[in-house]
């Protein structure tokens, strides 16, 4: 008896050793988002995981850029993903103390889709898809869902809008594609109903051919039948307006939310800015949108632009083209449902010449494209990963303090060469305003950026590049620990 109990106890012992040493080159499914994108779970986290689903199409260059935010190395597992039936290829790597590091995802193999990349502690994980001519950069997800919804894409004037699905599970996938058009018809395509992912591989869908034609706007969802994955769009614009010729990369949201911030928009000449807002439900939505000037009193603000969003329907918002929003100046964006939930996207073209190059001026790029969801949550610290000072490029950060009474204390600190260091202390953001910041004359070398307030606060990250015309914008990463949602919309 006792020799057959201890064959038992072997072979149990085998078995788990054997799950774990495959579990370690099985994705997990990461840390859920709070609603405002990507989202690092805990400061002191053992291990984290982030999925970069868009990948390298047409010639650009697709980089992951993975910033340690501890005080010892990390050890990253990079692994990309082809579409099946490739097998993917990893990938293992060491990130320096408080350090940073860029790995071109062609090093991992040619013709790969997606990247998941696995660390060892707490670190960020952000993306890069480049050309010779324009460029995008986001975070990367920080979880996988079974819904993703996406307010404001574009297919018109040359546009290409491709969808990518990433699978890093061991289990195959299937989802659908609902398709919204601006005449407000409704469909899953035949081509994107019941679409299988096999485990460990990407997806690619070209919409313009499969969805919507050519189509200036539209929205879509999609929904996991089995399984989970991560979705992102990938867009290609041309100078055309509203458009602007630029790269857009955004990441899908996982749910609608009642209420969705925007820190950092901006008026002036040939800015093209629509606020996209989209009901993926089932009941209808009351939704005002409402733009707050910096400099202006509140009897000088616009009042706000009610939208009656109908089920599965999406309305726009086109600020540049309102008379009661000035042309001129930043500004920041409040979207609130006053019944139901939305999302809201911020699609932002610049068409030619403007801008001082500071930060409470448009940026000083000739041309540019990008979208952004917002944030539908506010948080106490949050991060941006990947600051670039050069002469070519601008770094700002823009901090909204949502709260109607009390001031926000800001603290920045530079994460770089082994080093945390205060940089900025105590920045005033007043009740209800965004301040912009120029972070990238800092430090002379690219670094990261933590941000610590005294109250929740939202802030979005801004980056533009002078050799490539182009710009980004998208949240920060919050410390998912510090997250609060916001109070009741219907209340101010």
């Amino acid at each position: 008896m006792i020799r057959r109990l201890a064959l038992v106890a072997l072979i149990v012992a085998i078995l788990l050793g054997l799950w774990r040493l495959d579990a370690r080159h099985t994705a997990s499914e990461g840390a859920s988002s709070p609603g405002t994108g990507a989202v690092l779970a805990s400061a002191d986290a053992r291990g984290s995981t982030w999925y970069c689903a868009a990948g390298a199409d047409g010639g650009n260059a697709h980089t992951v850029v993975v910033s340690n935010l501890t005080d010892r190395r990390l050890a990253a597992v990079v692994t990309g993903y082809g579409i099946a039936p490739a097998k993917p290829t990893t990938k293992r790597v060491e990130i320096a103390a408080r350090g940073a590091s860029e790995l071109p995802v062609a090093d991992l193999g040619a013709d790969l889709g997606g990247v998941s990349v696995e660390l060892d502690g707490a670190g960020i994980v952000e993306h890069r898809l480049a050309s010779d001519a324009a460029f995008d950069q986001v975070p990367c997800s920080s979880s996988a869902s079974s819904v993703w919804h996406f307010a404001g894409a574009t297919t018109d004037k040359g546009s290409s809008a491709v969808l990518w699905v990433l699978n890093p599970f061991r289990t195959a996938a299937s989802f659908d594609v609902r398709v919204t058009q601006s005449d407000g018809a409704t469909r899953v395509p035949s081509a994107l109903r019941g679409v299988v992912v096999p485990g460990q591989s990407a997806f690619k869908v070209d919409l313009g051919e499969q969805a919507s034609q050519r189509r200036d706007l539209f929205s879509f969802s999609v929904r996991v039948r089995s399984g989970k994955v991560i979705a992102e769009l990938a867009q290609s614009t041309p100078a055309e307006p509203p458009l602007g010729r630029g790269m857009r990369l955004q990441v899908g949201v996982e749910r609608s939310a009642p209420r969705w911030l925007f820190a950092d928009s901006f008026g002036g000449p040939a800015v093209s800015d629509r606020v996209v807002v989209y009901n993926p439900g089932a009941a209808a939505a009351a939704v005002e949108v409402a733009v707050f000037g910096d400099g202006l009193d509140d009897a000088s603000q616009p009042d706000p632009f009610p939208l009656d969003v109908a089920p599965r329907r999406f309305a726009v918002v086109d600020l540049p083209a309102e008379s009661r929003v000035p042309a001129e100046g930043r500004r920041w964006i409040d979207v609130r449902a006053v019944s139901g939930t939305v999302v809201a996207t911020q699609v932002v073209g610049i068409l030619g010449a403007g801008g001082d190059g500071t930060p409470a001026d448009r940026p000083s790029v000739a041309a540019g494209s990008t979208s952004s969801a917002g944030s539908s949550a506010a948080a106490l610290r949050w991060f941006v990963s990947d600051v670039i000072p050069s002469p070519a490029s601008a770094s700002v950060v823009s901090i909204l303090n949502p709260d109607d009474e009390d001031i926000a204390l800001v603290d920045l600190f530079t994460i770089v060469d082994g080093k945390r260091s205060a940089s900025k202390s105590q920045l005033e953001v007043q009740p209800g305003t965004s301040l912009a910041v120029d972070v990238g004359s800092i430090s002379s070398v690219d670094f990261a950026l933590e941000l610590r307030s005294s109250s929740p606060v939202v802030i979005d990250r801004r980056l533009t590049s002078e050799r490539r015309a182009d710009l980004t914008i998208s949240p920060a990463v919050p410390l998912g620990s510090t997250v609060s949602e916001f109070a009741d919309p219907t209340t101010r």
